[in-house]
């Protein structure tokens, strides 16, 4: 994952306290996936694959596929559809 420039993307649209929240929830993200997050958001067939296996790990506190979908936004220049759409 590209940090800084991910970082520097989320505090465009979020306060400091949410984008540590945010970056931290990334590494940890890219920690359960066992990859990258450069890895999940190359192609739509990756980044389905990621949000479904992240899926069981999300919970009130922890929305693991939020974040890897502000990612995929920074990368990919738009949203990634929401899985009940696919």
């Amino acid at each position: 994952m590209e940090e800084q420039k991910f970082k520097e993307f989320l505090e465009n649209k979020y306060t400091p306290k949410s984008v540590a929240s945010r970056m931290s929830r990334a590494r940890k993200a890219e920690e359960i996936l066992g990859y990258s997050l450069d890895d999940a958001v190359s192609s739509e067939t990756k980044m389905f694959e990621a949000l479904n296996t992240i899926k069981p790990f999300d919970n009130r506190e922890e929305n693991y596929q939020n974040v890897i979908r502000c990612y995929y936004e920074l990368k990919n220049g738009k949203s990634f559809p929401k899985l009940k759409e696919l």
